[in-house]
């Protein structure tokens, strides 16, 4: 694998952790579970769907069935809505997944030292999954499908208990007084991972002094149990048993994981407790293999990366957490990589102990990583190599037969390689679309002279370089390209408002009305225009399509093949970042399961029943994968969410990657369907007094280069971009008592 220049993040001080997790309150009960090789699977509760689970279960895979009620779920979780900045009335009010993550992120800062002024100085990025959540679904049914006179539609505050995609980064920053910026993302099963390394650049970047990153997963239960059903992932024997002959799937869990991070020299001055330090950080997209199927080089290209950043190699490690979800292919993929990657360091036999503590609690989908980066730090401060269950005997095919990787099953002294040597771990996380990502960390050695901190060359640093934009798309109503956008711009064009039309579900419901905006009702796409199966196509969520039009026009405008020629390299340094918020078209599953009992004609009036095409098409962070596979794009890819900020939020995540030489071409995107009656009415309900805005659909992207590469290749360049920031912690819809004027200072602080 060819060496390439890469800029170093410094080393990056873990100095606050935290977690709710299936059968663990906090980190404390996790490890001991850890120890003690608990089973945190366990029998879905009635009171956890919408309807008895017996009803939702069949041997066999049918469309709207689950194939297990096993999971890894959280009972008796307890909120305490107290000693926040925001209303504890509304707090009380949000969906659990948001509960979850104050109630972590409050525990992980009071572990370090931070002032009033510090939070201006904190960042969040957390990570959390595009699918609808038990508050969302339920507005989504009193909207559309209620009996109930009394509703008559929602409220400011309707916006902030129902939110799904933007809003665990923001709520975290609101209540906690932390005015460094936030935003979330969807990388699949990779998330976590994503998001502290994007939250270590942050720091190395120094626009932050701290950060809180990592992340949570608590959807709609009954949706990701079907919907892994669909997918023919799910564990019919309902036990999770990475890397074992008898693995049959993955189990569904649910949790929040987050840390703290500084720079390690300023948590040293700041006296905080060092848990661990994060020492190198890589991320990939799959080229090879599918949505659903992942592939070698991909993941062997993510921790290469990981182990030059940290002038590492594989023999400094004594374990690595794995992916590890249980699923055959899955697993036996994950070996080979492994394997690679010590082939590519030239220490074939090395011994290296493996886990996954999917096997313990299930499959946390975007809080995984964190979950396994949580679990790999505790064990260090230990000094122990954590046990994985459900492991006996690898089938005869598996590479544990033939090498020195060996898995975890018991407690075990965590010897360092040498005698005065830190503890070293890899942590792994593998997602959904191909997306890759590998973080190192080391036990922390409390320093005898200050000289300990090791000194990287100004050079050899990441810092901020100019971009240019060398290519752009734009698409809304009545405007299918940049040139037509060019016109609007220029005022030789003009557009007319209209009414969404077919896009809303009913216009006779209570508290709804028609509003007049430029919303997108006819999205045509030629056959064969996109490599996706015919039989796909009509049930993928709209906004991929748009999407996947706005970056191949950008890829066209700035004179790439959208796809590679045979000739070209591969593409493994070209990435994506897409702005997206939540797709309520996603809870319409839900409404059909609420009247399971009823009629299948008057179900199929509603929605669909829930199938394998319709699974991947309702899942909104698989718009970036399905970039990357269109366009064989084989850098970071992954989707964002900050509400209207969102794309200057992939604009700047851009920047850092181009800076740090992981990748040479970047795309940037966003997409908004807002004209859904949900979304629709809840966006007039949090801003009242916005009448004189009329609500807009679709998508733009932009690609961008660095600004002395685009002047070598000729490109043309629209502008460059030389600084992107943010602030947050801004007023939520519903507040009662906040301070005036708070959005204008924080503006002006970004």
């Amino acid at each position: 694998m060819k060496n390439r220049r890469i800029k170093h993040m410094g080393k990056i001080a873990v100095v606050g952790m935290a977690g709710v997790f299936p059968h663990a309150k906090d980190t404390t009960q996790f490890l001991e579970n850890i120890i003690h090789k608990r089973n945190a699977v366990s029998t879905v509760a009635n009171h956890r769907w919408i309807g008895p689970v017996k009803d939702f279960i069949s041997a066999g895979p049918l469309p709207d069935k689950a194939i297990s009620s096993k999971a890894g779920l959280i009972d008796n979780f307890e909120f305490d809505a107290t000693d926040f900045l925001v209303d504890k009335d509304l707090l009380s009010e949000l969906d659990p997944l948001h509960q979850l993550v104050l109630h972590a992120g409050r525990d992980a800062l009071l572990q370090c030292s931070h002032t009033k002024k510090d939070k201006q100085r904190t960042g969040v990025i957390l990570a959390s999954i595009a699918l609808p959540t038990d508050a969302s679904s339920l507005y989504s049914w009193n909207m559309l499908c209620t009996s109930n006179k009394a509703y008559t539609g929602p409220v400011p505050k309707d916006f902030s208990t129902t939110a799904v995609v933007s809003f665990p980064g923001a709520i975290l920053s609101r209540a906690m007084g932390l005015e460094g910026g936030s935003f979330t993302l969807d990388a699949a099963c990779a998330s976590s991972l994503y998001a502290i390394k994007l939250a270590c650049e942050h720091l190395c970047l120094k626009k932050a002094d701290t950060m809180v990153a990592g992340g949570v997963s608590r959807p709609d239960s009954l949706y990701t149990q079907i919907g892994f059903t669909q997918l023919q992932a799910l564990s019919p024997s309902g036990k999770c048993s990475p890397f074992d002959r008898t693995a049959d799937g993955l189990v569904v869990g649910e949790g929040t994981g987050i840390v703290v991070l500084k720079r390690l020299e300023d948590a040293i001055d700041c006296g905080d407790k060092i848990h661990a330090v994060i020492t190198g950080a890589g991320v990939s997209n799959d080229i090879e293999g599918t949505l659903v199927g992942p592939a070698s080089e991909g993941q062997v290209r993510a921790m290469v990366q990981a182990y030059r950043q940290a002038s590492w190699s594989p023999v400094d490690i004594q374990y690595m957490e794995c992916h590890g979800s249980g699923t055959p292919v899955g697993d036996q993929v994950e070996l080979s990589s492994i394997q690679a990657l010590l082939d590519a360091f030239d220490c074939p036999d090395k011994g290296l102990a493996i886990g996954s503590v999917k096997s313990m609690i299930g499959h946390l989908l975007t809080a995984a990583g964190a979950a396994g980066f949580i679990k790999t730090v505790l064990s260090m401060n230990k000094k122990i190599l954590p046990p994985s269950l459900n492991f006996s005997a690898p089938s005869s095919k598996s590479l544990l037969n033939t090498s020195n990787i060996k898995v975890q099953t018991t407690v075990e002294d965590w010897i360092p390689q040498t005698l005065h040597s830190t503890r070293k771990a890899g942590i792994s996380a593998f997602g959904f679309g191909g997306i890759n990502a590998h973080l190192l960390v080391e036990e922390f050695f409390p320093p005898s002279t200050r000289h300990f901190v090791k000194t990287i060359s100004d050079k050899e640093m990441l810092k901020n370089v100019s971009c240019a934009i060398i290519g752009m798309e734009t698409i809304a109503k009545d405007c299918h390209n940049l040139s037509r956008f060019k016109d609007l711009v220029f005022d030789t064009a003009h557009l007319t408002s209209g009414f969404p039309g077919t896009r809303w579900k009913r216009t006779d419901i209570a508290g709804a009305k028609e509003t007049p905006g430029f919303y997108m009702d006819h999205l045509t796409t030629r056959v064969g225009e996109f490599h996706i199966p015919p039989n796909q196509m009509e049930d993928i969520l709209p906004q991929h399509i748009l999407l996947l039009k706005a970056a191949k026009g950008a890829l066209e405008d700035a004179k790439i093949n959208p796809r590679p020629t045979a000739d070209e390299p591969q593409r493994h340094h070209i990435g994506c970042a897409i702005g997206i918020e939540f797709d309520y078209g996603a809870t319409d599953f839900h409404l059909r399961w609420k009247i399971n009992h009823l009629d299948e004609k008057l179900k199929g009036k509603i929605s669909p029943p829930l199938s394998f095409n319709r699974t991947l098409g309702a899942l909104g962070g698989i718009v970036a994968s399905r970039v990357a596979r269109e366009f064989k794009l084989g850098g970071p890819c992954f989707t964002l969410s900050a509400g209207s900020a969102s794309g200057i939020k992939a604009i700047e995540t851009a920047v850092h990657s181009l800076s740090a030489f992981e990748t040479d071409i970047f795309i940037c995107g966003c997409v908004d369907l807002a004209g859904d009656l949900r979304q629709s009415a809840l966006n007039a309900a949090a801003k009242p007094h916005s009448e004189d805005i009329l609500p807009s659909e679709g998508a733009a992207a932009i690609v961008l280069k660095r600004l002395d590469q685009a002047i070598k290749d000729n490109d043309r360049i629209y502008g460059v971009i030389t600084g992107a920031a943010g602030a947050g912690g801004d007023v939520i819809p519903g507040e009662t008592d906040h301070q005036p004027n708070r959005s204008e200072a924080l503006y002006t602080r970004s």
